[in-house]
């Protein structure tokens, strides 16, 4: 899998997002482990927020279900996932990109930003260029590896 160049020299690339101008890191392992307690809560929350008039004993039930499955959840799981493509998620990645060369900016100011289409997209297009693999070249594609026929030696013609 190649490796863009920004990723592999943890260079950051350049973004304006409103009438500002950030510098976008590559995520570290410590940013991945940020997003999935954030993931985490965010599930946990919204099954509190749906079960508050239930009888107690069911909403326990509930809660103490999506605890565990909450606690089960990595970067890689559908839930996470799911949550990159929305707006609130990809502000989140935005955000651990961002926060290490701009530590004034928040969370909240990152999904203001982001709500505004033409941000998102922009971002989002920059993001996959600063995280992706490199893409495919369209001229050409990708070509076949050559392999080079063998010529027997006399001595295996003999035989």
């Amino acid at each position: 899998m190649a490796t863009s160049l920004a990723k592999a020299t943890a260079a950051p690339i350049h973004i304006t997002l409103g009438k500002k101008e950030y510098r976008v890191s590559p995520l570290r392992d410590a940013d991945y482990g940020e997003y999935e307690v954030w993931v985490q809560d965010r599930f946990v929350s919204v099954a509190k927020r749906t079960t508050k008039d239930l009888e107690p004993e069911e909403r326990d039930s509930i809660l103490k279900d999506a605890v565990s499955k909450a606690g089960a959840m990595t970067i890689s799981s559908p839930e996470a996932l799911r949550l990159m493509g929305s707006v609130e998620g990809a502000a989140m990645l935005m955000y651990l990109s961002i926060r290490r060369r701009h530590p004034d900016i928040t969370y909240d100011e990152m999904v203001k930003l982001l709500t505004d289409p033409e941000n998102l997209e922009y971002a989002m297009e920059k993001y996959d260029t600063l995280m992706g693999p490199e893409k495919t070249p369209k001229k050409g594609g990708l070509r076949k590896k050559r392999v080079k026929k063998r010529v027997p030696t006399r001595r295996q013609t003999r035989r």
